[in-house]
């Protein structure tokens, strides 16, 4: 398979990662993570990107209002199923593949962005996944990876809930801004972090977040949860 996992995400995983998203922490954190993503990824109208390990689709979608003709690789039947359920019966320029990001069914140069937003923590061989993107990207394209960070608050919750049975984060592994750079070695590039609030952090206060959010950025702040990476072609 690859190096991926396709035991952990199952059924109950899908439908609780798409639930996640629609509470009011998990909208804030998809705010602050999208928005990081997009500002590396400057997506433009008619490119073809890919979306690596897309789960049920969230990143997929993103891309896909963002005006661009996108396709989304998972390895679990379950995650895709969910996907799937989102685009069917609207005309949306997306498509959901099932197959492994670490030998992708492409030719050479087929995108001109590959985005991999929290997959690389669960890959035996992410340096494999990060060769494969960088063949199918085009010159002149772009590679945005983001990764749950070693050193914040939400590091602890995530090994915590790994230590009590989570079967997603028992296997996850959590990156330093050099781990993340030295996927593609030898090719120069650079990152950002972001979500520098916890979660313990009282969502409704939205304003404050999006205030701390900034000034970390601002500031490189190491202890952010989520480090997002930028190369390009």
């Amino acid at each position: 398979m690859g190096g991926e996992n396709i035991n952990i995400f199952s059924r109950k995983v899908a439908q609780g990662y798409d639930d996640w998203y629609e509470t009011p922490l998990g909208k804030l954190v998809f705010q602050v993570e999208k928005d990081l993503a997009l500002q590396l990824a400057q997506p433009s109208p008619g490119e073809q990107a890919l979306d690596l390990g897309c789960g049920t689709g969230v990143h997929t979608l993103m891309l896909a209002r963002q005006g661009l003709e996108v396709k989304g690789i998972d390895i679990s039947p379950p995650m895709l199923e969910k996907a799937r359920e989102k685009i069917r019966g609207k005309e949306i320029p997306a498509q959901f593949i099932q197959g492994s990001i670490c030998d992708l069914p492409f030719p050479p140069e087929s995108f001109d962005l590959v985005l991999g937003i929290t997959v690389f923590e669960f890959l035996e061989n992410p340096r494999a996944a990060a060769r494969e993107a960088w063949r199918v990207l085009r010159p002149g394209g772009r590679m945005v990876i983001g990764v749950l960070g070693d050193r914040s608050p939400w590091t602890c919750f995530y090994q915590k809930l790994g230590r009590e049975g989570d079967p997603v984060f028992q296997h996850a592994r959590f990156f330093s801004p050099r781990d993340l750079l030295g996927l593609l070695p030898g090719v120069r590039g650079q990152y950002e972090i972001g979500l520098h609030f916890g979660p313990d952090f009282p969502a409704e206060e939205k304003d404050r977040a999006l205030e701390i959010e900034k000034e970390g950025v601002r500031a490189r702040k190491r202890n952010g949860g989520f480090i997002c990476g930028l190369w390009r072609k």
